[in-house]
């Protein structure tokens, strides 16, 4: 059995225990692979105002490629 963790959604679960989206907006995600598509478009949603990440691993990827796009026309930050 194969499991994939998506690290960015499972921090913004855990936050929304015990914050709202509203306390939650223009906070900075940290983590170790910068998140894919399908995660960016949570942050957006969220209002993460920054990501900082370690490694970019997947960065020839398309989806990959599609998640610096979400990101820079939400105008996230990434560092």
């Amino acid at each position: 059995m194969h499991a994939v963790v998506h690290s960015a959604i499972t921090t913004l679960i855990d936050a929304t225990e015990t914050h709202t989206k509203d306390q939650i907006r223009g906070s900075i995600l940290y983590t170790t692979l910068l998140p894919g598509n399908h995660d960016a478009q949570l942050l957006v949603e969220y209002g993460i105002a920054e990501i900082v990440f370690l490694d970019d691993i997947f960065k020839d990827y398309n989806f990959m490629k599609a998640s610096k796009r979400i990101m820079k026309k939400a105008k996230i930050k990434i560092r």
